[in-house]
């Protein structure tokens, strides 16, 4: 009877001390959700892309909880898209690119260039950012395929007083543009000839009729 009874309040203390476990477990859980709310709260960063065809706008928010911050961004762009340092500069983005940019370039004869962007977050701790993209024609393909254009992840350090610093990388995009038809190529070249030498007719029909 004895064993019988210690048994039970055996059973019983471990049962108290499987369940006291699973509260402190409770507990640890709730408080590393917690903090880890607390720093992530602390500075929030998004990125997203706006517009269609060539011509697209890379748009950033960060939310920093603090004032007068300095942020740094860093993107490297391939060769199917490049960045206009000159119109950065025209929408007062502190700005610089790394690499040759020929803004008139094809994609295939482009290369890929870093853009390098200084600003500062507002008294609030805010900061936006629209970034101008431009996409490059690419070389055409049979039956007009659209081709993607992927856009790499950016590096964002962000740095406030006190020693506070943050270092984030936001996620990539991808671009769709459509690409000449080869299909097309003969019609073009006969409309073009056409286009050209009804053109040169009107010249000499001009000059023709000033002459006289």
């Amino acid at each position: 009877m004895i064993q019988y009874h210690m048994k039970d309040i055996d059973g019983v203390t471990k049962k108290f001390v499987v369940i006291d476990r699973l509260n402190v477990m409770r507990i640890l859980n709730s408080m590393l959700i917690l903090i880890s709310k607390t720093v992530c709260s602390e500075i929030d960063i998004r990125r997203w892309s706006e517009g269609t065809g060539f011509h697209r706008t890379l748009s950033y928010v960060i939310q920093v909880n603090g004032r007068n911050c300095s942020v740094f961004i860093e993107q490297v762009l391939p060769s199917g898209a490049y960045i206009d340092n000159h119109e950065l500069k025209r929408l007062g983005i502190n700005a610089s690119v790394k690499g040759l940019v020929d803004i008139e370039a094809p994609e295939f004869s482009a290369d890929f260039h870093t853009m390098e962007i200084y600003q500062k977050t507002s008294d609030y701790g805010n900061l936006l950012l629209n970034i101008p993209v431009h996409l490059r024609y690419h070389i055409s393909t049979n039956g007009g395929k659209r081709v993607e254009i992927f856009l790499s992840q950016s590096n964002v350090h962000v740095e406030c007083s006190k020693g506070r610093s943050w270092n984030r990388t936001v996620k990539s995009e991808s671009f769709q543009i459509p690409t000449g038809n080869l299909n097309d190529s003969n019609t073009v070249i006969v409309g073009t000839c056409m286009c050209s030498t009804l053109s040169l007719f009107i010249v000499l029909y001009g000059i023709y009729s000033s002459n006289n």
